[in-house]
């Protein structure tokens, strides 16, 4: 177990590398420092003095150093070089003693690359425990990781960190937001987009369920459960609501029924036909005349 911890390490390239020559390189700066992995997720890596001493006793074999992350992308694993130690240099980081091999020392010493990228795997609190690979690289970046307990890594690919800046950057101007927006802002943006696109259709939704039941209510008792019936499936509820205007369409005509008016019923008293007295109708007539009617009704003059 290689354990180093210094102030100050010599960086200055010699003018001549060799296969054999030692080299101490820069690894990683101390600092959280956000990346993404294969599957799209951001991670935040955190780079402290306790994360590199574990680095540092975890390190047991050396660790290969291939060009552009080959062996990590499934190509050559062929070594470039190999970091044979460790060392935690203050107010710098982490730095590596790297061992050239003859094709690494003729890459580095012409000048075909200048910097390296490690890889590592780290822990559910973004830490990193172990040092998987490095990489020769004219792009440097801060290395990614491996997530949660799976031993895959994810390589740092600053191409895909550049399409990430475009896309934030699209993203900011379709949104209509200040050119200084973080990515947070861009996220809270989208999601204010996607609620407004949910609350505009689930209004539209609605309008065309209360159309198709207006249209309809003479042919359901239920203009509610019509509705229903619309929301969850306007394709069927229209399906069936044309079978049923079909119906009626081809049925005969119900007959109209004819009533005959009511007749109005007064609630006066029936009027009587006066009856005139016997008596009265023979007023004025001679004694002759009056015997002769009581012998013709006598009945008359019981009164």
């Amino acid at each position: 177990m290689n354990l180093r911890k210094t102030k100050n390490i010599e960086l200055n390239l010699p003018k001549n590398v060799e296969a054999g020559s030692e080299l101490w390189i820069h690894l990683a700066p101390i600092g959280k420092w956000p990346q993404w992995d294969d599957e799209g997720n951001k991670v935040i890596q955190d780079v402290s003095v306790k994360t590199i001493e574990n680095m540092m006793a975890a390190f047991d074999n050396p660790v290969l150093v291939d060009c552009d992350h080959t062996s990590e992308e499934g190509g050559s694993t062929k070594a470039m070089a190999w970091i044979t130690q460790l060392a935690h240099e203050e107010g710098v980081g982490l730095r590596g003693k790297m061992e050239f091999t003859e094709d690494g020392a003729k890459l580095v010493s012409n000048g075909e690359y200048r910097y390296v990228s490690p890889v590592w795997i780290i822990d559910n609190d973004g830490c990193p425990t172990r040092l998987v690979s490095v990489a020769l690289t004219n792009r440097p970046n801060l290395p990614v990781r491996a997530i949660g307990n799976s031993q895959k890594t994810v390589v740092n690919n600053n191409n895909a960190k550049e399409e990430n800046k475009i896309m934030l950057t699209k993203l900011i101007e379709l949104l209509g937001l200040a050119p200084e927006a973080t990515e947070e802002d861009v996220i809270a943006g989208v999601t204010e987009l996607q609620t407004r696109i949910a609350d505009f259709e689930a209004k539209e939704a609605e309008a065309e369920a209360e159309a198709f039941a207006a249209e309809n209510e003479d042919m359901v008792e239920d203009r509610e459960e019509l509705k229903n019936a619309f929301r969850a499936n306007p394709t069927l509820a229209r399906a069936i609501l044309a079978n049923c205007k079909k119906a009626v369409v081809n049925a005969a005509p119900a007959k109209p029924v004819i009533t005959e008016p009511a007749k109005p019923v007064c609630n006066a008293a029936a009027a009587k036909k006066p009856v005139m007295s016997i008596k009265n109708s023979l007023a004025g007539k001679g004694a002759h005349a009056i015997v002769a009617e009581m012998e013709k009704n006598p009945a008359a003059f019981n009164h």
